[in-house]
């Protein structure tokens, strides 16, 4: 039988701390109240332990517990060593039994192979193949460069009577156009497919009605085509006035190859400016036979352009 007594603020308080001292329960203490305690004074309590303390002390305990556990290892420790043994045995049998029978193998392999190189006489493929195919002359690889390089155009398509008259919808077209701008003493006409419009206007009109850079030119084309188009046909309209357009293909022949041979000097990609489907044909044309560039068209109408770049074998 153990007794203390707590004081505390409040009268839990003493009886926890009194609990925690004596390491036992509410239920196994008998707890008599001697102060309950108020403003100006503490609680105080009286705690007697009634059962009987363990003879044993602590140390003796803990040293018990760690013999069992230890005990326990060395259980577990022996129990994975015969595991090992017995795992490592095996691979060894397996070992000797390959290296048994790895010669029957190795003679039978041998056989095998003999009998294959036997059977399987070498076929002189190689030498057939160089005999038959002679090495290509200068002549040849002309001829076949040239073959590749001449573009194969398909067949002009057969103008169907909606083709004609829409042709004739985009002349009639042009000339109303020409006659309400207000110029006087211009001629239109059409060539035989119908597809390229002829002005012919004085010279102080016709720069009035090329426009420039022929924009004035590019936007009656397009008008025009769309009156065609209009017909359930799908020819293409091109005005031209007073062989502007001849003019132009000279002077973007010429601008396309110094701009070539400034993208092979340069190694980089050179763009030209926003051009119609026309001018872009006529650098694309321009540049065909020039095996050192090849060309592209990049952007969308209007703003489409035509870039130049350097091929890798050049």
């Amino acid at each position: 039988m153990k007794v203390i007594e707590e004081t505390a603020k409040k009268l839990e308080d003493a009886i926890n701390q009194g609990l925690a001292k004596l390491g036992a329960t509410i239920d196994e203490v008998n707890v008599e109240v001697l102060e309950t305690g108020g403003l100006f004074r503490k609680a105080k309590v009286r705690l007697t332990l009634e059962r009987e303390e363990d003879v044993t002390p602590p140390l003796e305990k803990t040293k018990k517990e760690s013999d069992k556990k230890s005990e326990h290892a060395e259980e577990v420790k022996l129990a994975a060593k015969s595991e090992k043994t017995e795992k490592s045995a095996e691979p060894e049998k397996n070992v000797k039994q390959a290296k048994k029978a790895a010669p029957v193998k190795a003679d039978t392999e041998k056989k095998t192979d003999k009998t294959d190189k036997a059977e399987k006489p070498e076929k002189p493929e190689k030498a057939e193949k160089t005999a038959k195919q002679p090495a290509p002359t200068k002549q040849d690889k002309t001829e076949t460069r040239a073959d590749v390089k001449k573009p194969q155009f398909a067949a002009p398509r057969k103008r169907t009577e909606e083709d004609k008259l829409a042709a004739a919808h985009a002349l009639e077209f042009v000339k109303e156009m020409i006659a309400k701008m207000g110029f006087e003493g211009v001629d239109v006409t059409a060539d035989e497919s119908g597809e390229i419009i002829n002005v012919t206007a004085p010279s102080g009109d016709d720069s009035l009605i090329i426009g420039r850079h022929g924009e004035t030119l590019s936007a009656m084309s397009y008008l025009a085509e769309t009156c065609a188009r209009a017909e359930k046909s799908h020819i293409g309209v091109t005005v031209d006035c007073n062989g502007y357009r001849d003019r132009r293909a000279a002077s973007l022949t010429a601008l396309a190859r110094r701009r070539a041979d400034e993208c092979v000097n340069k190694r980089r990609k050179i763009k030209l400016e926003p051009m119609e489907r026309i001018d872009r044909r006529t650098v694309h044309n321009a540049l065909t036979d020039d095996d050192r560039v090849y060309t592209a068209s990049e952007g969308k109408e209007p703003y489409r352009y035509v870039v130049i770049m350097p091929k890798k074998n050049g």
